[in-house]
């Protein structure tokens, strides 16, 4: 069982191990290599010429940021990423459709994750000392439902803001007891390597120092974000300043992994690349929520950890952009998807680069149904 791997330090490898063991024991879900090697030759084609996220047909792709990469740059994202997990809504209660959670911030609307960045970007430009790590290890509920307001008519439509809150007093708490206030020096100890031997690497310290924000094992999912979103700012080199370019330039960047999360299961599973049981099966196309840490919710996460690992080795394409890649395909494209009824509905469809050979559009439409999985917990 999955428990007869070590569990500390937790190694890159182990995550691999612990994956392909889980898709042993439960058989919830399982990979089509013929599928798989589909997409990435679809893939590899896509971003080679250039036809990366901007082709996504939607302008909600707002995502405003800080004005410099710099120290306090790795700080917010810890923050940032530490609140990125339950971004959804139901619409008719517990059993109905689900949506993306969406908030007016500044006048516009942002959806999902990037909603959670305006929200936060928002509260800091208004003077709260969000990169503070005193005041975030004391900071209330009342202030966090005060973070996520919607401009529209002022409610707080987010779920789990106590547990929001929790994570940034645990991630205050730790800074100060642990890094001297200061995520960076996280990145200083580690000597910019994302795993180490002596379980000292930024994503092991992560798991292991903020059990509650990051602890998730063995897929580490919001630490890997953390890492894999970094690793990708530092190429605007117009806006990084050289400590960050350092401590962002990882010694082991093929380490880097994949988020197990929502939309790139999503994308997977209607391409082929992922074949659901029947329990998965069911939960997505029914909007079902799914047992944190049950076989289904493993199996699918193991299943999603892997083929990413096989694409990267596939396309030759680092983690971080083909992971970017399949997110923002799960996101911006599979979410917004549906096939048209009419001509007129044809016309509407989102631009997407994948449609002509995507298995639930083209030929199991039964598939189309499947949304991204459902799972209350702090991870994702």
């Amino acid at each position: 069982m999955v428990s007869s791997i070590s569990r500390l330090p937790l190694g890159r490898e182990d995550i691999g191990l612990h994956a392909l063991q889980i898709l042993r024991d439960y058989g919830e879900a399982s990979i089509d290599r013929h599928r798989l090697t589909a997409l990435a030759n679809e893939i590899g084609e896509k971003l080679s010429s250039n036809r990366t996220e901007h082709d996504s047909g939607t302008g909600e792709q707002l995502d405003p940021r800080l004005p410099i990469n710099d120290r306090n740059m790795i700080q917010y994202t810890i923050v940032r990423r530490s609140q990125g997990f339950v971004i959804w809504r139901r619409l008719n209660g517990e059993e109905g459709k689900t949506e993306a959670w969406d908030c007016m911030v500044n006048g516009k609307i942002f959806t999902g994750e990037r909603a959670i960045n305006a929200c936060l970007l928002r509260a800091l430009n208004a003077g709260l000392p969000l990169l503070d790590a005193q005041y975030l290890a004391e900071i209330s509920s009342a202030e966090v439902q005060n973070i996520y307001r919607d401009e529209r008519d002022g409610a707080v439509t987010l779920p789990l803001i106590e547990w929001r809150r929790s994570k940034l007093n645990e991630i205050g708490q730790t800074l100060l007891d642990l890094y001297n206030g200061q995520s960076a020096q996280i990145f200083e100890d580690a000597d910019r390597q994302l795993f180490r031997a002596d379980g000292r690497g930024i994503v092991q310290r992560l798991v292991i120092d903020f059990p509650f924000s990051f602890g998730d094992f063995p897929f580490a999912k919001l630490a890997g974000v953390i890492c894999n979103s970094l690793y990708s700012l530092r190429l605007e080199t117009s806006r990084t300043d050289r400590e960050f370019a350092e401590l962002t330039n990882f010694s082991d960047p093929h380490n880097l992994f994949a988020e197990t999360d929502y939309y790139i299961p999503m994308f997977l599973i209607r391409w082929g690349v992922i074949v659901p049981g029947e329990d998965l099966f069911e939960s997505v196309v029914n909007h079902r929520l799914i047992e944190p840490s049950s076989p289904v919710e493993l199996s699918f996460r193991a299943a999603t950890f892997l083929a990413l690992d096989r694409l990267v080795e596939e396309t030759g394409i680092p983690m971080s952009r083909l992971a970017k890649e399949a997110w923002l395909t799960g996101a911006w494209r599979c979410r917004l998807c549906k096939i048209p009824s009419s001509s007129q509905e044809d016309a509407k469809l989102v631009s997407c680069p994948y449609r002509s050979d995507c298995m639930a559009f083209q030929r199991r439409p039964e598939f189309m149904a499947a949304d991204w999985p459902l799972v209350h917990t702090p991870n994702y």
